[in-house]
């Protein structure tokens, strides 16, 4: 009876504490926050403020204290107490602190960006020009591309397959081709090819490397050259050159970080070529400070780089030209977009001048340029395809009836060809041979153009 009686009172004990502690948890969800979860469709559990009815996260006077982190999409209340232990920030910061990396050296002066305008105000811009005035601008580009354009042939195309592409371009009925290009876009390769085949046809063959850097000396065909893609993205283009030309050290950078890269290639089999991924943006990107170029010949290639991003790279080089430190090889560099250039990045400034071209001219011929593709300037409601197309056609012809579309087409195309003839120029200026070549047909690409300078 007395163990009875013992366990008896043990359990009402327990019963007792068992009942205290789920009135403490009813009286918690009493004060819980006040705030609905619209996506979860309930209100939110955590416990409210002291004297508020939201807890600290959706507090209305905590949001305001609230300060968006640079680095990533979080929102805290004390940025310096953040920053040291965002992962984020902590890769930016680390990558700042690179020998290569110098902020903005290859952007041109703040001065010059002051004429930079928006696409909007660009399109406003030639939309408010008087007919005389647009026609009289369009006169003036054909006439400029025609004093510049004197001993390049880039009329016709020339689609190009090189040898050392052809495992590349192999039947894909049989499999028999490289294993990188099983699941790639055969336009891709075919552009590629085409580049390394006019990289052969300008004279860079990659070849006559006097000196090995390992033993002193003559090495194979490629040895001692580094091949360095700007914009690389997945690096198809620099993994190509590099398999084919032999080249043992591939360097690739770009602003971003990329899944499915081709250089998983090169590195998952046995191979001789080095590649090194930097992430970095051109504008910020010192090329002579990678230490692993030194005393090293550089091949420079670039596919599609968008914009201002071919004045930045071809900056980025011939910066390290003129000072000595880097032994440029060559440059090939396929552009695109041109409607994205900007004036504060443009190297042909001093080119585009001597032509009689303002600052604010080269804004509305960079937007001009679209008219290359005519209807850029108009978001597609549909993807339905002919329909689209002509409606399209009708509100841009509605747009600028002093032109036809051919005449819009070849204003478009000459607006192109300038601001690239610009750049060709400037390369001349220092010294370089240089030229332009068309690598594809337009139903490939219709950024089917490459500079190429040696």
């Amino acid at each position: 009876p007395a163990m009875a009686a013992m366990t008896a009172a043990r359990a009402a004990e327990d019963a007792r504490e068992r009942n205290e502690t789920k009135g403490n948890k009813n009286n918690k969800k009493k004060n819980t926050c006040a705030f609905f979860l619209k996506k979860k469709n309930r209100q939110c559990n955590f416990e409210a403020k002291p004297g508020s009815a939201f807890c600290y996260h959706h507090d209305p006077e905590t949001q305001r204290a609230r300060v968006p982190c640079p680095c990533c999409s979080t929102s805290v209340f004390d940025i310096k107490k953040h920053l040291p232990f965002c992962p984020k920030a902590v890769q930016v910061k680390k990558r700042e602190s690179e020998p290569y990396f110098v902020r903005d050296v290859n952007l041109g002066s703040q001065e010059s960006g002051t004429f930079d305008t928006s696409t909007s105000q660009r399109k406003a811009e030639v939309l408010g020009m008087d007919r005389d005035t647009l026609l009289g601008l369009v006169e003036r580009i054909h006439k400029a591309v025609n004093h510049l354009r004197v001993g390049l042939v880039y009329d016709e195309c020339e689609v190009l397959r090189p040898k050392e592409c052809l495992f590349w371009l192999g039947d894909q009925g049989k499999r028999e081709f490289h294993r990188t290009a099983r699941k790639y876009d055969l336009k891709h390769i075919i552009q590629q090819a085409s580049i390394i085949g006019h990289l052969n046809k300008f004279g860079l063959h990659c070849k006559n490397v006097p000196v090995d850097e390992k033993d002193g000396k003559e090495g194979k065909e490629g040895r001692g050259l580094s091949c360095v893609e700007l914009g690389a993205g997945k690096g198809h283009l620099g993994v190509m050159v590099a398999e084919s030309k032999n080249i043992n050290h591939l360097v690739l950078v770009d602003r971003g970080c990329f899944n499915l890269k081709a250089d998983k290639v090169l590195r998952a089999k046995e191979s001789t070529t080095r590649v090194q991924r930097i992430v970095c943006d051109l504008k910020d990107f010192r090329i002579e400070n990678l230490k692993e170029l030194e005393e090293r010949r550089v091949l420079v290639v670039g596919k599609h780089l968008c914009g201002g991003a071919t004045d930045l790279a071809l900056n980025l080089s011939m910066n390290d030209k003129t000072k000595g430190a880097l032994d440029m090889y060559g440059l090939c560099i396929a552009t695109c977009c041109h409607h994205r250039c900007t004036w504060q990045a443009y190297v042909g400034k001093k080119q585009l001048q001597a032509l009689g071209f303002t600052p604010q001219e080269f804004q509305l011929i960079s937007w001009m340029t679209g008219w290359a593709n005519c209807g850029h300037d108009v978001a597609a409601a549909s993807t339905s395809g002919e329909p689209q197309s002509e409606e399209m056609e009708v509100k841009v012809s509605g747009m600028f009836p002093m032109f036809s579309r051919d005449e819009r087409i070849d204003a478009g195309l000459a607006c192109k060809r300038l601001i690239d003839l610009g750049r060709l120029s400037w390369l001349k200026e220092k010294g370089l041979d240089v030229d332009y070549k068309k690598y594809a047909p337009l139903d490939i690409t219709g950024e089917n153009l490459v500079l190429l300078a040696k």
